[in-house]
Formats: structure tokens, sequence, C-alpha cells
């Protein structure tokens, strides 16, 4: 049995089952096999008000052992047009009225005094898109700001937002100001950081994939989240099978420009083509018999993802080979690294712990950067030898292994000062940098 879309409703309808109080055919949200016929139910999903309250009875202790608290203000996304994501399938958005819900939020605020009262300083609004719908989303995050610093709830909080929730050029002047006040009432309340998911620097690889803004309109809402002193991070996904070499210099060029190398998540990161993807996927399909290559190969049931198998650029393949074989220890560290400094605002980051994360990450990602600069230039010299590249690789390996031996030798590794939370992140990171260190000698040897 599968459970599709929000798991309270299957959950709650097998457990009724279970319990002898409904048929096993009135399960909704189920797919199963039966006398080998492949079974879908009714599929159904929750009204903002019926999502309920999270059990916090272990929450703390969670927490103290390093994990990252989620709270839920709404679910779904009031776009739902981005070629490479599968919220229409998960969260509801195939059908227009259920594209985004916004949760009661006198139950928003209870949950957020709870959790203040247990001891939790530091949470993530897992909101696919906080703001919501325009001018009601916004009135929406106004309040629940204003509810927030009224009731003396005193918590650092990250959220994710589109861009154009931020700054959209279609605004009228009021509406600007509104989005204006809208990000100065989250700061107030507590908001550090935002999450944009920029995905790119060229303009038509964001057509390609479906986002719904410009360039100039990131510029402008990052220029509005410096104004107010709020921190932000970028998603990016650098490359995907019908990326062109323009496309891939352009980012670069575009992220240097704009100093965002210590915002991204990652500066390398391959779209991972899944089945939801349905736009992304046609395109692919069209590229495949205009060109005659096969660019999807096997697709993975498990990971729900396609093997890809080449590139339509060979130029941008031949790189993305190598930089996969380089990024493959970054990712967890990255994720240890985070929870470290995500919530931290202008004035926390002058904490030497954080500060010295902040650090590690920032060389970390340059020398990503640097690599990717390096493969580029091999590549324009019209040397696609991979011994050449392994070489380059090597380097940048070793290089990333004088960073974390940094690690090692910090001050950082004996403080005794910090909370018990980071102490057990600091084990999980040690424990993390052996295995990696492990990893990367035996490539040597």
């Amino acid at each position: 049995m599968i459970g599709l879309g929000e798991g309270e409703i299957v959950m709650g309808d097998l457990y009724n089952y279970i319990q002898g109080k409904q048929p096993f055919n009135s399960v909704r949200n189920l797919i199963y096999i039966q006398n080998g016929q492949i079974c879908v139910t009714k599929k159904e999903y929750l009204k903002g008000n019926n999502i309920a309250l999270p059990d916090r009875t272990r929450t703390l202790e969670f927490y103290t052992r390093g994990g990252e608290i989620y709270i839920e203000a709404s679910r779904g996304c009031a776009y739902c047009g981005c070629k490479i994501c599968e919220c229409r399938d998960f969260l509801g958005s195939n059908l227009s009225e259920q594209k985004w819900r916004s949760r009661n939020l006198d139950l928003v605020l209870s949950d957020l005094k709870n959790l203040e009262r247990i001891g939790i300083t530091d949470i993530t609004f897992a909101d696919e898109d906080f703001f919501g719908n325009d001018n009601l989303g916004i009135d929406r995050v106004i309040h629940l700001s204003e509810m927030i610093f009224s009731k003396n709830v005193h918590m650092h909080f990250r959220i994710n937002a589109r861009v154009k929730s931020i700054f959209n050029q279609n605004d009228s002047e009021q509406l600007r100001q509104k989005r204006e006040v809208a990000i100065q009432s989250l700061k107030k309340a507590g908001l550090v950081k935002i999450f944009l998911g920029l995905e790119s620097g060229t303009e038509t690889q964001l057509k390609r994939y479906g986002k719904d803004f410009s360039l100039s309109e990131f510029e402008n809402a990052y220029l509005l989240l410096e104004k107010y002193h709020i921190d932000y991070e970028l998603g990016f996904i650098l490359m995907d099978p019908l990326m062109s070499f323009q496309e891939l210099k352009k980012n670069l060029k575009y992220i240097k420009e704009h100093n965002c190398i210590s915002k991204i998540s990652s500066i390398y990161e391959e779209l991972r083509i899944q089945s939801g993807n349905r736009l992304y996927l046609s395109q692919v399909k069209n590229i495949e018999q205009h060109i005659n290559t096969k660019i999807l190969g096997d697709f993975d049931i498990n990971s729900q993802e396609y093997n890809i198998v080449s590139y339509v650029d060979n130029k941008v393949f031949f790189i993305n080979k190598l930089m996969g074989k380089y990024s493959d220890i970054d990712y967890k560290l990255y994720y240890l690294f985070r929870i470290y400094t995500q919530y931290s605002d202008k004035q926390i980051k002058k904490d030497s712990t954080q500060g010295f994360f902040f650090d590690i990450m920032y060389l970390m990602k340059q020398n990503e950067y640097t690599l990717l600069k390096g493969l580029i230039n091999l590549v324009e010299l019209k040397k696609f030898d991979y011994t050449i590249g392994q070489k380059i690789l090597s380097k940048y390996e070793n290089k990333r292994r004088e960073i974390i031996k940094t690690m090692f030798e910090s001050d950082f590794i004996e403080n005794k000062t910090i909370t018990s939370r980071y102490l057990s992140l600091k084990k999980e990171i040690i424990e993390y940098l052996n295995n990696s260190e492990k990893l990367i000698k035996a490539r040597y040897e």
C-alpha cells in the first residue's frame, strides 16, 4: 500500500479501518494491488483549518540533539507553475481551489507559544509558499506577525517564499508598500532568514524551469531584504540536461557579479528529474525526438527519479560528470553547517562559533566555484580530456581537504561553552568529517 498526497487523511482512515470503523475500500488517498489489479481510492485534501497541531511530546529532545523544528502556517503553493516541482501532486495544487490553504492562525500561535514554553528558540516554517495569495496572503502575514509580537512570543524563524512575494514588478504602488510592511512586520516578529528559490542566473533557464519571476525582480527583492537586514538563502539548480554551455558561463558570471556565493545553498546542483515533473519531462521528450539522442535513462522506482545519461551540450555534460564526483561528500556537510547558522541575524553572526561556520561554508563554496571556473576554462581550450579534468578535480579536492583540516585544528572543536544542542551537532559533524577524509584518501590510494 502507498499513501498519496497528505498523510493525515490516509493514516487516519487506515486507523479507523483497523479499528473496524470503516471498510478498507473507503480508505482515501491510497493505492494498492488487489487480485493483480492496481486500485486507487478517492483522493482528498485537508482544508487549512483542519490541519491539526503536531504532537510536541518529544520535540525538545529532538531539538537538543540537533534536529530542526518545523511548524506549518499554510500548505501548498499559490503559484504552482514551476515545471520542476511536484507540489501539485503532493499538496493538492492540481485543484485550483486547493493550491494554497492557510491554517488557523490561532492554532499556529498556540503551537509557537508551546514551543517557546518548552525551550525552543529557533524554528522553520515548512510552508512551501509562506505568503500565499497576493492581497489576502500579505494581509494574513501582517496579521500573524502582529499576533506573534503582541503576545510576546520570542522566536527566531525562517520562511520559504517566492521571489514575487517579496517584489512583483506588476504591483500597484499600494501593493508594493503593503509587501514592504509585511517584511517589516515579519522582522519585528522574529524573522531572520528567507529561503528564495532563485534556481538560475539566466532568464532562459528560469523560463525552462517555469519560474514566475525575472532576474530584475529577484534583484529588487534582495535589495528590500538587505534594506531591513534580513538574511536570505538561495536555492540554485545550476545544471539541467537541456542547459547550454553559454548558460553555464552566464550562471557563474551572475553569481560572481551579484556576490551570491555565500547565499547559495550549494554552488553545484544538478536538477533531479522526478516522475511528477511532467512539464519539464515533456520538454526533454521533445528534445530527445528532435536531436534523436537519449537524455533520460532508467527510472528508479524507489527514488522516483530518472537517470540522466546525456546532455544536449556535450561540454556541459563533461563538466557535470566531473562535478558529480567532487560534490558527493558535500551535501550532508552543508546541511550540518546550516543548522549552526540558519537562524542567525546580522547581530548573532558576530558570535565566534557561528562566524566560524559561516567562514568554513564560504571557503568550501568558493572552492567549488573556482573548480567550476577551472573546468570551464579547460573546455574553452577544447581539451575534453578526463585525465586532465581529474587532475584539476584532485587539486580542488586537496584544497577542500585543507579546509576540512581547519575544522580539526580549530579551537571550536574543543569549545566547552556552547549549548548541548551544538555539542550534539558537533559530534555528528566530526564523525562525518572523519568518514569524508577516509573517502577522499581512498580515491588517491
